[in-house]
């Protein structure tokens, strides 16, 4: 994860998803490979969690690149409300995408 982000927009916080092909990173448990593991620096305790994903039928939020998801811990009796901005990255230009972040930021 990236800083986080203040309402300047000085400190971005940022997450990137990476998309694996199961195939290539899965035991034959189903579970991450442990070079994997160790490759990323996976935490190895595991917690359930309940998530629940907020749109339109039509899926109108996730289609404007929005994310509105509702998240309880397994143990916890609080919720925890998450919403995302996607940003895409084009030609590779991962800067671009940060900047057009921090400008709609100072927008609030």
């Amino acid at each position: 994860m990236g800083p986080t982000l203040s309402p300047s927009g000085t400190n971005l916080k940022y997450e990137v998803k990476l998309l694996l092909d199961p195939s290539k990173v899965l035991n034959s448990h189903y579970e991450l490979d442990l070079a994997i593991k160790e490759l990323f620096r996976v935490n190895t305790v595991e917690k359930r969690m309940d998530v629940q994903y907020l749109d339109t039928d039509d899926r109108g939020i996730l289609q404007q690149d929005w994310s509105v998801r509702v998240r309880k811990m397994d143990g916890d009796t609080d919720l925890e409300l998450t919403y995302k901005k996607r940003y895409k990255i084009i030609d590779g230009d991962s800067e671009a995408a940060l900047e057009l972040a921090r400008n709609d930021v100072r927008k609030l």
